[in-house]
C-alpha cells in the first residue's frame, strides 16, 4: 500500500529516509555528515519539501519500507530500507511516482551511484546530458523517461486501431504485413469508439511503443462483488525494441489504479507464459474458478448432438 505522507506519519517516513540515506551515502560521506541525517533532521527536511509544494509518498507492507517524493515531474528521495531491497518496493514506488507526474518524469542521481544508475536504466530512464556539480570531483546526472503515458481518447482512434492490430500480429505470430479484413478492423474501431474501456498508450514522441486496455463489465451484483463492476485486461503489448523497460508494468499499474477508483472489485485476464511474471509481480494469482463456452466449441458439439 502506498499512502501520502502528512503531519501524522511524517516521522515514520523520516525514519525510512534516515536509515536508507545513511546506508547509501556512508561510503563517500564523512561519519559526522552522515550522522547528521537523523530521523528528526529528515522529518524537518520532508516537512519543508511538502510546505514548498512537493508530495511525499510512503510504501507500507505492512510497516513503512520505502518513500519517494514528487515535485511536479521531478522524482526525488526514492529510498527503500536496506533489508527490504530487492523485493520490488523501489519499482512500485517509482512507477507510482511516474503515474503522478504532470510532464516528462525526470530525476537526478550521483554519478558514482552505480546501483541507482543500473536501476533507472533498467526501468527506461536515459541520461539527458545535464549535470550539476555537488562537490569538486562529484557531479549528479539528470535522467529522464523518454516514454510518456496517457489515457487514450476518441481523438486517438487511428493510433488505437493500429496498436490493436499490431498487438494481434505479435501475439499470434503473424507477419508484420498481415492484413486484417475490413469487417474485423471495423469491429475494432467500433469497440474503441463505443465500448466501455480505458486504454493507456505509451508514447515515445509521436510513436506508440506500448498499449494496454481494460474492458469494463457490469454484471449482476454478488456477495463477493457487491458493485457488480468487473474488468478484463487485454491488449497489453510493448514494442519489441522497448521491452524490459517497465513499460507494461507502468501501463497495467495505471489501469489497476483506475479500476479500483471506479468501483471495480475484480480484474481478470488471459496471460501468456511470457506475461505471467509481470502479472504475478502486480499481484494477480491463477484462478480455476468458472467454466467457459465458446461459440466455435458449441457449434462442434451441437453437430455431434444432432
Amino acid at each position: 500500500m502506498i499512502v501520502p505522507v502528512n503531519q501524522s506519519n511524517v516521522y515514520a517516513a523520516a525514519v525510512v529516509h534516515s536509515i536508507s540515506w545513511q546506508a547509501s551515502h556512508r561510503a563517500f560521506c564523512s561519519p559526522v555528515f552522515t550522522a547528521m541525517h537523523s530521523p528528526e533532521h529528515q522529518a524537518s527536511y520532508l516537512l519543508k519539501k511538502m510546505d514548498n509544494g512537493s508530495s511525499v509518498f510512503m510504501l507500507l507492507d505492512p510497516m513503512p519500507v520505502g518513500i519517494v517524493s514528487l515535485t511536479e515531474s521531478l522524482i526525488e528521495d526514492l529510498y527503500v530500507l536496506p533489508d527490504d531491497q530487492g523485493k520490488g518496493y523501489g519499482t512500485a514506488l517509482l512507477q507510482y511516482a511516474i503515474a503522478h507526474c504532470r510532464d516528462l518524469p525526470t530525476l537526478w542521481i550521483l554519478e558514482n551511484n552505480a546501483s541507482a544508475r543500473a536501476f533507472y536504466l533498467k526501468t527506461g530512464f536515459r541520461a539527458t546530458g545535464r549535470r550539476n556539480m555537488i562537490t569538486h570531483g562529484l557531479d549528479e546526472i539528470e535522467f529522464a523517461l523518454p516514454v510518456r503515458y496517457r489515457t487514450a481518447s476518441a481523438a486517438d482512434i487511428e493510433l488505437l486501431v493500429q496498436s490493436r492490430l499490431d498487438t494481434l500480429r505479435a501475439v499470434n505470430h503473424l507477419d508484420a504485413a498481415y492484413s486484417f479484413g475490413a469487417e474485423f478492423t471495423a469491429a475494432v474501431r467500433r469497440f474503441f469508439l463505443d465500448g466501455d474501456h480505458e486504454t493507456v498508450l505509451a508514447m515515445d514522441g509521436d510513436r506508440v511503443v506500448g498499449c494496454a486496455t481494460l474492458c469494463f463489465m457490469e454484471l449482476m451484483p454478488t456477495f463477493s462483488h457487491p458493485t457488480g463492476l468487473r474488468a478484463h485486461l487485454m491488449n497489453v503489448h510493448t514494442d519489441s525494441s522497448r521491452r524490459r523497460e517497465g513499460i507494461a508494468y507502468q501501463m497495467v499499474s495505471m489501469l489497476i489504479d483506475s479500476a479500483w477508483k471506479r468501483g471495480v472489485t475484480e480484474i481478470s485476464l488471459d496471460a501468456t507464459e511470457s506475461g505471467r511474471p509481470l502479472y504475478q509481480k502486480l499481484g494477480f494469482v491463477a484462478s480455476q474458478e468458472g467454466m467457459t463456452l465458446e461459440k466455435q466449441q458449441w457449434d462442434a458439439w451441437a453437430s455431434i448432438l444432432k
